[in-house]
């Protein structure tokens, strides 16, 4: 809530680099405010949330995140993953101690190594690439990316509107068991006035 919350009063960007420049500052000092909300009201403990933001302006985006929820990009019918996990998994298969197939069932799968409130200073990973007429983003927390396979979100994210996308991401994601909170974002590129189609869900379970 606390993170959301920093962003309300945002303004529309007349550049990106200083919209993405505000955005970090807004995440260093909602992450102060977290360590302090944690010193006075968790007894020592962490109170902390990943990120992951897409931010678009004219024909360029960039993407910040901290932790494990993702952000994917369907262009030409291709789905890749554009964020790379801040999580203990994750930094064993790049060092490759363990593949992609034994991370699903590893015990330190929940384990994440970033988060915004988790520590005094907070590192944001970016990248930054030129939009294109057709591209489908999804930003989604781990809670549907780790029982729904990229061969189904590839599938979903080409087949009907972003609402409706949305819908069964979070449908299958509740079919096949999600034992984590579930939220999905579906923005698709579009040429003209109306630049883009956003729709949003969130699954609390």
């Amino acid at each position: 809530k606390m993170v959301v919350e920093s962003f309300h009063d945002l303004q529309a960007p007349t550049d990106l680099q200083s919209f993405v420049d505000d955005l970090l500052l807004r995440l260093q000092t909602v992450n102060g405010d977290l360590v302090d909300y944690a010193e006075r009201h968790a007894k020592n403990g962490v109170v902390g949330s990943t990120v992951a933001i897409l931010v678009g302006f004219r024909d360029q985006c960039t993407c910040l995140w901290a932790g494990d929820s993702r952000v994917y990009l369907l262009r030409d019918g291709r789905l890749r993953q554009v964020t790379r996990d801040h999580s203990q998994v994750e930094e064993l298969i790049s060092l490759g101690l363990l593949d992609r197939e034994e991370a699903e069932s590893h015990p330190a799968g929940n384990v994440i190594t970033r988060a915004v409130g988790a520590a005094d200073s907070l590192a944001v990973d970016m990248v930054s690439h030129e939009l294109q007429q057709g591209d489908v983003y999804l930003i989604c927390s781990d809670g549907l990316n780790k029982v729904v396979s990229d061969r189904e979100i590839s599938e979903i994210l080409r087949h009907g509107s972003c609402h409706t996308a949305v819908r069964s991401l979070i449908d299958g994601a509740l079919r096949l068991g999600a034992k984590d909170n579930v939220t999905a974002v579906v923005v698709q590129v579009k040429a003209g006035k109306d630049s883009s189609e956003v729709t949003s869900d969130t699954l609390p379970l």
